[in-house]
Order: structure tokens, then sequence, then C-alpha cells
């Protein structure tokens, strides 16, 4: 099964009665001589202030811009904190109109095949680390509760410390291992105050992530009280010690208590393969249980992984209907928009 090492997510949505979306979000999949990163930024511009829209653009933009500049610059955290200072000044320095503006950021930088994230984050936007079926929150909000009074009931509000734009920001940039079969989500707050943890850990269950993503965060639409953002990325490559693990189970079969270090894109691209294969041999009983563990565990593929095995049952000649049946349901899964 062709599966690429990493697959990405972005997507962003104004407020439902809002004219112009305040957040801004993008990941960038930079190419270098010695190197591929993946780099994602996400700004939430701050609504009682000028230009919102202005803000979270401005930031995100200038972020990446600096950053996809300067190659040359080898230390990745140096290059990070150059990238969101200037991003910093260029909110801060804006337009007459617009002055005032500020943003909340979160970014990160992943080098492809290598096992740290380097995040930095200012304001409430967060970044979540999604590690065998827990996510955590890697990021610290800067804000404070208040009470207020409001013509009679009370009520707590959140109010950001720190944000781009509001003069000399000081950019912690950190690290956290990122390792095989893991994803990081950074979000506005628009979206993690809607969406649970749990509809994101079962994203495991997706062969094609972006998807996957796009379909929660459709289904959460009706409930988003602001703008509402994300940037994902999660890594297909299995753990050293999932080959172990992974015939432990299949000798156990025991799909229901499936261990929380099984639960990655590993996973499904395995079983796929052990279908694929059965399906060649004419296997019939294999390929049945294979498929049944598929149905079992909510697998959700994608069109080219269904026809590969279709193409398998034709070129092995089988003439079972309960195998074909199953491939069909299968198909009509991954065919679902």
């Amino acid at each position: 099964m062709n599966i690429p090492l990493f697959q990405t997510f972005s997507t962003s949505l104004a407020k439902a009665d809002k004219a112009k979306n305040g957040d801004a979000c993008h990941c960038k999949i930079l190419k270098e001589t010695t190197q591929t990163l993946a780099v994602m930024a996400l700004a939430d511009g701050v609504g009682s202030k000028p230009c919102d829209y202005k803000a979270s653009t401005t930031a995100v933009d200038a972020f990446l811009a600096h950053f996809g500049d300067n190659p040359d610059q080898t230390d990745i955290k140096a290059r990070m904190r150059a990238a969101a200072q200037h991003a910093n000044q260029r909110v801060h320095q804006t337009s007459a109109n617009c002055r005032g503006m500020m943003t909340t950021f979160v970014a990160t930088v992943w080098q492809v095949g290598a096992s740290l994230l380097y995040f930095t984050s200012v304001g409430d936007s967060r970044l979540y680390l999604q590690h065998e079926g827990t996510l955590v929150q890697l990021t610290q909000d800067d804000s404070v509760e208040k009470t207020e009074t409001v013509g009679g009931q009370t009520y707590n509000r959140s109010y950001i410390t720190e944000a781009l734009g509001a003069g000399v920001v000081h950019f912690d940039i950190q690290t956290q291992p990122f390792l095989p079969g893991d994803a990081c989500w950074l979000m506005s707050d628009g979206f993690y105050s809607v969406v649970p943890a749990s509809a994101l850990i079962q994203l495991w269950r997706y062969t094609n992530f972006a998807h996957g993503t796009e379909q929660v965060f459709k289904q959460y639409i009706p409930q988003y009280q602001d703008d509402a953002s994300v940037v994902a990325l999660r890594r297909n490559d299995a753990p050293n010690s999932f080959a172990t693990v992974f015939d432990q189970w299949k000798i156990e079969c025991s799909t229901q208590t499936l261990p929380a270090n099984m639960q990655i894109s590993a996973l499904t691209c395995t079983i796929f393969e052990a279908t694929h294969h059965s399906l060649l041999k004419a296997a019939t009983k294999e390929a049945l249980r294979w498929l049944q563990v598929l149905d079992d565990l909510t697998i959700i593929p994608n069109l080219v992984t269904i026809e590969r095995l279709l193409q398998a049952f034709g070129k092995a000649k089988l003439n079972d209907q309960e195998v074909y049946k199953n491939i069909r349901k299968l198909l009509a899964k991954a065919s679902q928009k």
C-alpha cells in the first residue's frame, strides 16, 4: 500500500454571521538542499482590536515567508525566533486604518523524518500532540480569567495577556518528541472549544488523513461560536516496535481491545497489505478474516486502496460473493463525501 510518510490538513472558517474571517492558517512544505521541513502556522486576530482578519493573515504570511527565505540558517530555533519576531513587527507596523491590530500566534516546524517538533505560541491558540491514543496540550495559554457581571448575570471570561502587535514579544521556542505514528494539531479557540479530543484521536482510522479531518471539521460547523481554524500533520510511518506488537495482536485478534500503541495509521496500512496478499494468493478464508477486521475497526479507506483490492480479486480469479460484497462495502465507505 503506497502511503506518504506524512499527511497534512488545514482549513479556516469565519463565524456564521461574520463578514471576514479573523483567523488564518497555513502549512508549507519546504524542500531545501539538505532537508525537507513541514512548517505550520496559525493566528487568531483579536476581535476587539481593528482589522482582526488582516492581523492574522499578516502574521501567518510574514512568518512563513521569512522562515522560507532563510534556508542557510541551520539553527531551527534561531530561524523560527527570527521569523516570529519579523511577523510581530509586520503586525505592529501596519497601516494607519488598522493600527493597533493584534493576533494570537502558534507555529511548528518539523524536519521530515526526524523525531523532534519545534514550536512556539503567543496568546490562546494552541498546539496539541496526538500520541498512542491520547491528545495532550503542549502550549500554555497567555490569558487570565475574569468574572464580570452584565445585566445581573455573572460570566467568567478569558482575556489574552500577550499577542503579536502589542509591542515586544518574547518567543520561547520549545521542542517535543514527535515519533512515528504521532500527529500534531494547531487550533484556534473557536475550534478546540467545540471539537472533542475523542473525535480527533479516532482519525487514525482514515487512510486519507485530510479527508478524515475535513469530515470532523464539517461535522461541528453548526456548533462553532467563533472563527474556527485547524492545521494538522500526521506521521504515517510505524514505530520500530510495531511489527512485534502487530504479530501478537494478530494472534489474539481481539479487535475490541485494540492497544493504544496500535491506534496509528500504520495499522490500517498493514491490514490492507495483508488483505491484498490474501486476495492475490486466493486465500478466501484469510481474506474474509481481514475484511471482517477492517469492518470491526470501522476503517475508512481511500478509493485507490479499494481499487487495488478489486484488482487483486480479479487477478486471482476469485468467485466468492462474500469477499466481493465486503470489498464493495469498503468501497462505499471510501466514496463517502
